[in-house]
Parts: C-alpha cells; structure tokens; sequence
C-alpha cells in the first residue's frame, strides 16, 4: 500500500512524508521505518528511483530536453536531477540519452 501511495506522487514536486504516512495510517516515523523494512530503502530514495526510471524510458523515446523531463518526473533543478540519475543509472541523463540513441542506431 506504501509503495502504491508512493507511485501516486511520482510526479509530485512538494512530497510530504507526513501527508502521504497519514494516508497509509502510520505516523512519519513509523512509515519510514516500516517501508524502509520493506523494501530495503527510504521513502525518499524509493520515489526518485520510480522518478528515474521513468525519466529513462523518456529519453529513450522523446528529444525533449532534459530539464523538462526532470520538471516532468517530479525534480525542481537540474542539478539535483543530474545527481540523482547518475547515482541511479551510472551515467548523466545526456550521456544515457546518447549511448541508448547510439545503440538503436546500431540496431538498424
């Protein structure tokens, strides 16, 4: 259920844990720890990976540029964006876009 309410606000710019542990019926505390128990991660962490991998499938698919992807899955700068996809992916959001058109260039 946690992960369900965390997958609602996916595009949400102003997450508040107290708002969404209240809609799950758990006090902040209480939802951090039994989320992070169950899933082996924190809310925070938990919500910009759904963000990333959404971001993912849109740089494969879109020429947009980047800042509006990230404005797109939830992220208010860029740079916070460009740090938490290459922690995520291993590689900025651009060089991800590059090596994924180069290789279905390849594919041809």
């Amino acid at each position: 259920r946690a992960q369900a309410i965390l997958r609602d606000e996916v595009s949400s710019q102003d997450l508040d844990l107290q708002q969404i542990a209240a809609r799950a019926g758990l006090s902040k505390f209480h939802f951090v720890r039994a989320f992070r128990k169950k899933t082996g991660m924190t809310p925070i962490r938990y919500l910009n990976s759904l963000r990333i991998d959404i971001a993912k499938q849109k740089l494969q698919t879109r020429t947009r540029p980047v800042i509006e992807i990230a404005a797109d899955v939830g992220f208010t700068d860029l740079s916070g964006f460009n740090k938490a996809f290459k922690r995520h992916a291993g590689m900025s959001p651009t060089q991800y876009r590059n090596f994924f058109q180069a290789g279905a260039l390849r594919d041809l």
